[in-house]
């Protein structure tokens, strides 16, 4: 299977790194399960639209930090 990251999973795991947060906690702001931060950070899946705006709504959180 290919792995493709989206610039905003590339985002996601950047943020992750630098606020040194676990999947639970950033699945916690976005409002996802964290197996799901797996798939996504590990290319084995692509957020849809609908979790793309989450994402965006859960790094905006996690930023603020």
């Amino acid at each position: 299977m290919k792995k493709i990251k989206d610039e905003i999973v590339l985002e996601l795991i950047q943020v992750m790194k630098e606020k040194k947060l676990s999947a639970g906690t950033i699945a916690r702001l976005i409002g996802c399960d964290s197996s799901q931060i797996g798939r996504w950070t590990k290319g084995k899946a692509r957020p849809t639209l609908v979790y793309q705006k989450l994402i965006r709504k859960g790094l905006n959180r996690a930023k603020s930090l």
